[in-house]
């Protein structure tokens, strides 16, 4: 109830939020898929690149509800609720009454686990499947004889799997725990039992997405075939621990899966199933890694520390966003700490003293889970899963604490409370972070500032008015001065409606935040001409030369900045660079034409306009338009 009772209280509040009907990066593909879904397509179209699950759930509730984004958060909110009863149950069996209570409460009252549960994204779920192989731990500690227990086990984690793929990784975990279990237990016979139900439960919630894969994809992939490029973002030499684009301004899942095979296709130099895509990625990331191995250990150390970090690492859409429409997320976000939690479960494993062996499964699943994330990079629901686990390691902690008062055990209570503190000051990014060079920048101030932005560019692709997305830019632009991407996003909105001449100011500000970016000059360049100051224009676009020099389109830019400027010999060369890059780019080799026309080389522009008159359409108007010049009896390009 007590669950039930906030998150009902918080989606309340959130109803009126912007982002409630605007849905921003995963949960957008989320909420498109699970309407195919409902609509018929059940087996889509190519294997799998996001976990499949919580679609397909979602689809379920949709083909019921119709595509409503409101019901899918009260399903979110059900998933979250009755992880709150799992986990308290998990507790009860392992650690007795009050530390059920405790565990269960303090996933309830978790800011982070209430506020991914009022978003559109599969967290929730994620949730309820650690709930409930807690749950399914302590019953298999309790009652190993009984078979279904090991089965049961495979089961959920499969189903886990099929939420957050680096969980099957945790496989390996249960396995060597069922080596390793009580000495009463340490038959072969038994030993292998469950060991193959265990494996046999696993394949259950996996065996039909392999088979899907191989149907519909052509290749046996287990779950996803997302792996390479999350690889390579988390590892690659420039990597910080944090989510980096493949494309610059391309964040979103399906740019991201675009990009990918484009980038891996055009190095191989052929067509590419999404498992060879894949596996192209995983080769050049360890490919990067093997070529300094030092520096690859230092990130992982890093991930390792970004994981455990009190901040609450931005995805999409940030947290202290949130509770700043939120009475209920402002309380819980304070009061239910990521660090807060994690102390309390830190408290509880020292305070047990030796009783830790019996549970040893418990920690050794969160180190397992924790280098599962680091593998890749982090973002604050990623390591959700960690929450209900110490949420499970708080409760027995607070009544293993509370007895250790009432016996006046001060010397374990003060062990355990100097554990707590060395803990939590490592979970502060101002204590770990100077000791990282790459360290990514954790303010809050910049989580708010991704939030607004990313809202913004989301009402300008739903064409909403220009006077309700400026505003979300100004609050980015305010809270993070030097955010390029939101300057560069305001210049191209600007100028999109006719206001060039602010674009162009725009445009200015995200190049002085970033003086390397090319498309910023391209942009800004393009303005320059619209406004009429071709000479300014020439200074922002020869730098762009020499930092893309294979970029055609900034050659032609810069070609055509010097034929206004009136130094049209100067623009021949950036212009034939530029047809020499790209062949069939009719932009660049039609000023040629008319330059070199203009400058008296007729014979090079008949060339030229006659070699771009066989790569247009025949019936197009810049055809008809070429053939009339050359057949004109008066012009020098007449052939004689």
């Amino acid at each position: 109830m007590v669950a039930l009772t906030v998150r009902g209280i918080a989606l309340w509040e959130l109803k009126s939020s912007p982002r409630w009907e605007v849905l921003l990066g995963d949960a957008a593909r989320y909420h498109e898929w699970a309407a195919q879904i409902a609509a018929g397509d059940w087996l889509g179209r190519e294997t799998f690149y996001q976990a499949p699950l919580y679609p397909y759930v979602l689809g379920m509730v949709y083909r019921a509800t119709g595509p409503s984004v409101t019901a899918g958060r009260l399903l979110n909110v059900l998933f979250g609720v009755g992880a709150c009863v799992l986990v308290g149950l998990a507790g009860r069996r392992m650690f007795g009454p009050r530390a059920g209570w405790l565990a269960g409460l303090g996933l309830a009252l978790s800011g982070a686990e209430v506020f991914h549960e009022t978003l559109l994204e599969k967290s929730a779920l994620g949730t309820l499947w650690v709930g409930a192989l807690l749950l399914v731990l302590a019953t298999c500690l309790r009652w190993p004889q009984h078979r279904l227990c090991w089965l049961a086990l495979g089961t959920v984690l499969g189903l886990w799997g099929l939420v957050r793929e680096n969980a099957l990784l945790c496989g390996g975990l249960v396995l060597a725990w069922i080596v390793l279990f009580p000495r009463r237990h340490r038959t072969s016979g038994w030993k292998l039992r469950a060991a193959a139900l265990f494996l046999a439960g696993l394949l259950v919630p996996l065996a039909p997405v392999l088979v899907r894969n191989r149907i519909v994809g052509g290749e046996w992939v287990l779950t996803t075939a997302q792996f390479g490029p999350n690889f390579y973002i988390g590892n690659h030499r420039e990597a910080d621990g944090t989510y980096q684009e493949l494309v610059p301004e391309h964040g979103t899942p399906a740019f991201e899966q675009f990009d990918a095979r484009y980038l891996a296709e055009e190095a191989a130099g052929r067509r590419l199933t999404p498992g060879e895509v894949s596996r192209w990625w995983a080769r050049r990331t360890w490919e990067e890694i093997q070529s300094a191995p030092g520096r690859w250990a230092k990130l992982m150390v890093q991930k390792v520390l970004l994981t455990w970090s009190s901040t609450e690492l931005v995805d999409s859409e940030d947290q202290y966003t949130a509770a700043e429409e939120s009475w209920m997320l402002t309380v819980l976000s304070g009061l239910g700490r990521f660090d807060i939690l994690a102390g309390a479960a830190v408290f509880g494993l020292a305070a047990l003293g030796r009783r830790w062996r019996r549970f040893w499964v418990l920690p050794a699943l969160m180190v397992l889970y924790t280098l599962s994330v680091a593998l890749f990079y982090v973002f604050a629901r990623y390591r959700l899963p960690l929450v209900p686990m110490l949420a499970l390691m708080a409760g027995a902690g607070l009544v293993r604490g509370g007895t250790l008062v009432r016996r006046r055990q001060g010397r374990r209570l003060a062990a355990a409370g100097a554990a707590v503190l060395a803990g939590v000051s490592l979970m502060q990014p101002g204590v770990v972070g100077p000791f990282f060079p790459d360290w990514p920048d954790l303010s809050i101030s910049r989580a708010q500032a991704v939030t607004q932005f990313n809202l913004a560019v989301k009402l300008w692709k739903r064409e909403a008015p220009l006077e309700a997305i400026e505003p979300h830019l100004a609050a980015a632009t305010r809270l993070l001065p030097e955010y390029t991407s939101a300057w560069f996003y305001w210049g191209l909105i600007l100028a999109s409606e006719g206001d060039v001449e602010g674009g162009a100011a725009r445009f200015e500000q995200a190049l002085r935040c970033d003086p390397e970016r090319v498309d910023i000059r391209i942009e800004l360049g393009e303005a320059l001409l619209r406004l009429g100051r071709p000479e300014e224009a020439i200074r922002v676009l020869e730098p762009a030369v020499s930092l893309a020099p294979g970029d055609p389109d900034v050659h032609h830019l810069l070609g055509r900045a010097l034929v206004l400027a009136g130094r049209p010999q100067e623009a021949l060369a950036p212009l034939q660079t530029a047809v020499r890059l790209d062949p069939n780019f009719a932009l660049p080799r039609h000023l040629l034409a008319i330059t070199l026309d203009r400058l008296g080389r007729h014979e090079e522009a008949r060339e030229q306009f006659e070699d771009l008159l066989e790569r247009l359409p025949t019936d197009s108007v810049e055809a008809a338009v070429i053939r009339r010049r050359l057949g004109n009896p008066r012009s020098p390009l007449k052939k004689p």
